[in-house]
């Protein structure tokens, strides 16, 4: 069971592998982003340790703009499955939290065009075994919500001198999935 001793707990215990997270994160280039927010519609996928990595950012937020995240957070994760909704962090066309984003939203508008769309459809498969899991349920998703295809984004700007491929992005990825097995020990 979950709780805020646990969370508190991972919290703790999860501060280098945190810091290791960040240093992970700064071998793929900064970038800058047109903020089209057209990617923002996807779901973000995140490990456990980015999951506590949001939780700690959030924690040290001014109490407003804390409360104003909780409420498009739960929104956001409520709503997903039924509605195509928007990422619960741009306030407007900026990002709140761009300089702590996680692993998929990084590597969005890096990854070549042709290993995205290769990622791209394997996640419509993804979510066509979903819709069929629910159907069993008799529980009928949009099939706008099963079919949304995110195009591929030519919007994203690197800004550092490190050159991108998808070999970089992938051991960063496989790099981000190794310290989270990490953390859930």
């Amino acid at each position: 069971m979950v709780s805020v001793t646990v969370i508190d707990d991972l919290l703790k215990n999860s501060q280098v592998l945190r810091k290791e997270l960040g240093e992970a994160y700064n071998k793929l280039p900064s970038t800058r982003c047109k903020r089209k927010t057209e990617c923002c519609s996807l779901m973000p996928e995140m490990t456990i340790l980015e999951t506590l990595d949001a939780i700690q950012n959030l924690i040290a937020m001014p109490h407003n703009m804390r409360l104003l995240m909780y409420k498009n957070i739960v929104r956001y994760f409520m709503t997903n499955p039924v509605a195509v909704t928007k990422c619960p962090f741009p306030e407007g066309e900026e990002c709140l939290t761009y300089r702590n984003i996680f692993f998929g939203c990084r590597a969005y508008g890096l990854w070549s065009k042709e290993y995205y769309e290769n990622l791209s459809e394997r996640s419509r498969h993804v979510k066509i075994h979903i819709r069929k899991a629910w159907e069993k349920m008799n529980v009928h998703l949009p099939k706008e919500i099963i079919e949304v295809r995110v195009p591929y984004c030519t919007d994203v700007v690197p800004t550092g001198k490190t050159a991108i491929h998808d070999d970089l992005i992938l051991s960063v990825a496989e790099t981000v999935e190794n310290l989270s097995r990490q953390c859930a020990r």
